[in-house]
């Protein structure tokens, strides 16, 4: 159990992922480790590896009040490579019927400056949401991340590092707006998306700022004609402004910056999103 705030309390447990002695059994091209997560491997072909997630939330405001429980993750799935230059993972949350699969993809590298990935995973954009679950300090997401940024879709993605690794770049082309979006965006017409991030001392060994990264990106597609505007909720889900017409393009610019300095980090970041509303005069 960790605190992130004083309360909520969350209790993380992460199936598969402790560090545990090695134990092998060889059988010619075949053996099986466990060392971060339990993993088969078929001699140099492939590995396969397998992991759960599992995190709660524990709540209760103050000791007048009831404590409430609330299953956050309950995730698992497999991953692993192929042939030195094939990775893959898929990930299903086991407690949404609704959307289960996470992240299903296969990613292809020529080289570390050229890597193309396809499948369902999450949209190049917002420093937050792409941060997994289990890494981000706080129980919740912030706002904007939850609630601007698109989320995961099927699509294609071209990325790699180049410039002596200081540069990081993901361009990619989506079937829709991402998931986390109203149903009729993910509807809609394709979406593309861009992220580059910079780091400009990631070569400079023992300087304070080799982990420090700027951040940006942006999306564009188009919107259905309608109420089709984005959601505005609350942490809690209740809704902030209600949905509003719109027709034409969606367009979304962030940047961020992010530091790490051994056990601290600081970071941030900026989302604008703007939609088109054609045909519509003001009241």
């Amino acid at each position: 159990m960790r605190t992130r705030l004083p309360l909520p309390i969350s209790l993380l447990l992460i199936l598969g992922g402790a560090p545990a002695s090695s134990a092998q059994t060889s059988s010619q091209s075949m053996d099986f480790a466990f060392d971060d997560h339990p993993t088969v491997r078929l001699g140099d072909v492939a590995t396969i590896e397998g992991f759960a997630k599992l995190q709660l939330d524990w709540r209760q405001m103050d000791h007048s009040t009831s404590a409430d429980w609330d299953l956050r993750l309950l995730r698992a799935g497999v991953m692993g490579h192929a042939f030195k230059r094939i990775e893959y993972q898929v990930e299903r949350e086991l407690d949404d019927d609704t959307n289960p699969w996470r992240d299903v993809y296969v990613d292809v590298s020529a080289s570390s400056a050229l890597q193309v990935r396809g499948g369902k995973f999450k949209m190049p954009f917002s420093l937050d949401r792409l941060t997994s679950p289990m890494e981000i300090e706080f129980v919740y997401r912030s706002l904007a991340a939850s609630s601007l940024a698109p989320g995961r879709d099927v699509g294609v993605m071209v990325h790699g590092r180049v410039f002596s690794r200081i540069v990081r770049y993901e361009v990619g082309l989506f079937r829709h707006g991402g998931d986390a979006v109203r149903d009729s965006e993910r509807e809609g017409d394709a979406t593309g998306a861009l992220r580059v991030t910079v780091s400009p001392w990631r070569q400079v060994k023992k300087s304070p700022w080799q982990q420090l990264t700027f951040g940006g990106g942006l999306t564009l597609g188009h919107l259905p004609e309608g109420l089709n505007s984005l959601n505005g909720r609350t942490v809690f889900d209740h809704r902030l402004f209600p949905a509003v017409y719109v027709n034409g393009s969606r367009r979304r610019i962030g940047g961020d910056a992010e530091w790490r300095n051994g056990p601290f980090q600081v970071r941030g970041e900026v989302i604008d999103v703007r939609d088109d509303r054609h045909g519509r005069k003001e009241e």
